[in-house]
């Protein structure tokens, strides 16, 4: 495998935006304790054995055999089989009191690479060696090191560096002469929940794109992209999820799973933050409504600004519902404004949008038409409040929340609220307090993130999964 000149960095991501690891390369993963350095170069270790049939050391100067092996094994990486096959070691080395038994040891460790012909080889931690031998010392020996027998072997390393807690600065200065790649791990705040983000200090020969990403320790080291536009494929048609006990379905299985479902004839608040476009905030709307059609049950718009009837016709498509359901299941209702003539249909309900009393009438004939004509008196309503602010203004905007919200709680069926940037705090304070769940969706370093206000939740970060031909999102905990 030597005459591979790229490893991995253990993680797709990573190795897309810096083209990989390359051999006899020198890489320092900084960072305050708890941030995932260990996991990031296990990891990094562990696919490079797995995945690439590469020799690996990996020299812990802190943490034991027994603790390494148990705690990368819930991870799903087992070291245990690669040593046993001559592909991994692990060198169990307690930092000594004196200084030239540190030497010594390092100079061991580089024995025990060079003896094993290793790919890989890790040192866990650097800011040990600091500890004891100071800083210039530190730094000629690592210098001398890795420049006259790591490199010359093609050896690639990775270093851990100790990064005090409370400070952002690495305080050793190795990255600024020797480093090739210097990746600095933090913990941060993101709406005021737990975050975590990867800062690309230094790529030595590379372009980096994204020098600042958030990341997740669930399940292992991953980097959670910033979010691209997607494709359609030909769609299967969605398949309803049924109502459980007194919930139904959010029409997303991993939100199912965080939420229990949104509960019968309540209200569902999703906020929608800055930057968010049309079709990711449509991840979350879509899917409940969907749900309720292929339940066989009403379903009642009034879009958000900037959405009229054909983008809600275009979506239900997407999502396989037939011509059929939308003339017996939907009723889109918008200002006749927005008239659009290819969609004079059943389903489309026209408004004057000047009085609220008339328009709120003509809706509520429309919900009686979906009960009578569905057999259910289970109707999921879409209120897109911005849409209503604008057209009626702030009292009417609470008078439909309270009639609606009032509507649902006696006859069941579920109301969806959305709201986008651009409202008054005290009317999503409102919206909020009339709620049962509140959810909000916001992007940070391009990656789109969601969580629970009511209940509160910890910070997903949300994928798309085009598997069925639509879009459905997977949610992936920041931890």
């Amino acid at each position: 495998m030597r005459a591979e000149s790229i490893l991995s960095f253990g993680e797709p991501l990573l190795d897309e935006l810096l083209g990989g690891l390359r051999r006899g390369s020198l890489v320092l993963i900084a960072g305050n304790p708890g941030t995932g350095k260990t996991i990031f170069s296990a990891q990094c270790t562990y696919r490079n054995v797995i995945d690439l049939g590469l020799k690996a050391v990996y020299v812990s100067m802190a943490e034991p055999k027994h603790v390494f092996y148990q705690c990368m094994q819930a991870l799903g990486m087992d070291f245990k089989p690669l040593e046993d096959e001559g592909k991994f070691r692990f060198l169990d080395l307690a930092s000594p009191m004196d200084p030239t038994l540190m030497e010594g040891m390092l100079e061991e460790a580089l024995k025990e690479a060079l003896s094993l012909k290793a790919d890989l080889l890790v040192l866990d931690s650097l800011s040990a060696v600091l500890q004891l031998l100071g800083r210039e010392r530190t730094r000629s020996l690592v210098h001398s090191l890795f420049t006259r027998v790591v490199r010359a072997a093609g050896i690639t390393t990775i270093a851990i560096v100790e990064v005090p807690k409370g400070s952002k600065r690495m305080g050793f200065g190795v990255e600024e002469f020797i480093a090739d790649v210097v990746l600095l791990l933090g913990r941060r705040e993101i709406e005021a929940r737990l975050g975590r983000e990867l800062e690309i200090v230094k790529a030595r020969g590379a372009e980096v794109k994204h020098p600042r990403l958030i990341y997740t320790l669930h399940g292992g080291f991953k980097l959670l992209p910033p979010m691209k536009n997607w494709r359609m494929k030909a769609a299967e048609r969605f398949k309803p999820i049924e109502p459980r006990g007194d919930r139904y379905s959010t029409g997303i299985t991993d939100l199912d799973e965080v939420l229990g479902g949104y509960p019968k004839g309540g209200v569902v608040y999703l906020e929608v933050g800055e930057n968010i476009e049309t079709s990711q905030y449509h991840l979350f709307a879509a899917p409940p409504l969907i749900n309720f059609t292929a339940m066989g049950k009403g379903v009642i718009v009034f879009p958000s600004m900037g959405i009229d009837a054909s983008v809600v016709y275009r979506v239900g498509k997407e999502y396989g519902l037939t011509d059929e359901e939308f003339k017996f299941k939907m009723r889109v209702v918008q200002p006749r404004a927005l008239k659009t003539k290819e969609l004079k249909e059943r389903w489309l309900v026209e408004v004057e949008g000047r009085s609220f009393e008339d328009d709120y009438n003509v809706w509520l004939n429309s919900v009686r038409s979906l009960q009578e004509s569905t057999g259910s008196h289970e109707v999921c309503a879409f209120m897109g409040a911005d849409n209503i602010y604008y057209y009626y203004g702030e009292e009417p905007l609470y008078r439909f929340l309270s009639l609606e919200s009032l509507r649902t709680r006696m006859e069941g069926g579920l109301l969806l609220v959305v709201t986008k940037p651009g409202l008054e705090p005290r009317i999503i304070k409102v919206i909020s307090n009339v709620s049962n769940i509140h959810l909000k969706l916001v992007r940070r370093r391009g990656a789109l993130l969601i969580y629970g206000i009511k209940p509160r939740t910890e910070l997903y970060a949300v994928l798309v999964d085009l598997s069925k031909g639509y879009a459905m999102p997977k949610l992936i905990p920041v931890v």
